[in-house]
């Protein structure tokens, strides 16, 4: 009995969807959702292998899949008068397939704002790009052999701590250059992307969804550029709009404000605990808000944070509400200890502090 159109779709969506977990047991996984016999199941993933979506290593039982990728390397040299939006157009976008106006719009502009960010701040000369694509997904990489984005923020800022490097970027509206750039850019990227990561300085900060992760690799002494990497599913709805006015404070509006500018900011407070740092003093709590002025609506993640000092909640929770009553902030995740710490120094309220359980 030959399948129903709509189950042979069902069947080659699901293989491809497949694929990345299952790499070594495909057939037998295909046949176990289907309730088909191992041959009709290699039957349905040889029939994607024929059509170049699929690669197949090895033999019989010992087969392994993987999606069939498509990937260009170029080299982009920095020079005075390169315009970001031609690369984006003439070297990578014909590259590509046809794409969702949604995607496509995403890609765009994530290539050209971290290549212009490249031009712009990377005081290197050459960026070596990486684009690939499959049934699934695009992923492009961007590296520089500039200073390196860490180092770079922690010499404008005056410390020598890249995580404070990446708070900052996390945060929002920092620029090293301020004349030029509004330092929007990177934030709004990290977001529009189901996944995003910079590596620079042997710290590799990476961004997916909600969450956020900060880890360290072993440092090239005779590397200090930048890779940043995104990725995105074909698939992917997200409108780049919603996330542009995501980030606004509804509400907040004064004239002349734009619809999409960023006013809205979200912290993940437990990547200044990297490397096992306990947020105890006054110092953290004034680098953390450093900025903070900038946004009418904050919210504060304290996921993963169990406790904090006095001095630290303090600066976040006292002096900094009451010194920009303007500003709201948000708690959320915050631990019994915390909610407890919170109540001790915020003794004074404020209007522009708000919980959130």
């Amino acid at each position: 009995m030959k399948l129903k159109r709509e189950l042979v779709q069902e069947i080659r969506q699901f293989i491809i969807d497949s694929v990345p977990d299952h790499p070594s047991d495909l057939v037998a996984t295909v046949a176990a959702k289907f309730d088909l016999s191992r041959q009709a199941a290699l039957n349905n993933v040889k029939r994607l292998v024929d059509e170049n979506v699929i690669d197949q290593s090895g033999t019989k039982r010992g087969c392994t899949y993987a999606l069939k990728a498509h990937m260009v390397d170029l080299r982009v040299q920095l020079t005075d008068g390169l315009d970001e939006s031609e690369v984006w157009q003439t070297l990578v976008r014909t590259f590509l397939p046809k794409l969702r106006p949604n995607v496509a719009f995403i890609c765009s502009y994530g290539f050209t704002e971290v290549l212009g960010n490249a031009m712009s701040h990377s005081e290197g000369d050459t960026v070596e790009v990486r684009v690939e694509y499959d049934e699934c997904e695009i992923r492009m990489s961007l590296t520089d052999n500039g200073i390196g984005i860490f180092t770079k923020i922690c010499h404008s800022l005056q410390v020598n701590n890249p995580v404070d490097a990446v708070i900052e970027i996390h945060k929002g509206k920092f620029t090293t250059d301020p004349d030029r750039r509004l330092g929007e850019g990177l934030f709004y990227v990290s977001r529009l992307f189901d996944e995003f990561s910079i590596r620079s300085a042997g710290y590799d900060f990476k961004l997916a969804g909600s969450k956020e992760s900060l880890t360290e690799y072993p440092l090239d002494p005779s590397n200090h550029g930048t890779e940043i990497s995104m990725k995105i599913a074909l698939d992917s709805t997200l409108e780049a709009d919603d996330v542009f006015s995501g980030h606004n404070a509804k509400g907040e509006l004064g004239e002349g404000e734009s619809a999409f500018g960023l006013s809205k900011t979200r912290i993940s407070v437990g990547l200044m605990q990297h490397g096992g740092v306990a947020l105890v003093s006054r110092a953290q709590g004034k680098r953390l808000v450093d900025r903070l002025e900038k946004f009418k609506e904050i919210i504060l993640d304290f996921e993963g944070v169990q406790k904090i000092g006095q001095g630290f909640a303090d600066e976040l929770f006292r002096l900094f509400p009451n010194a920009h009553p303007d500003v709201h902030m948000h708690l959320v995740n915050q631990s019994e200890s915390i909610e407890k710490m919170v109540r001790h120094v915020r003794a004074v309220g404020s209007d522009g502090f708000i919980w959130r359980h």
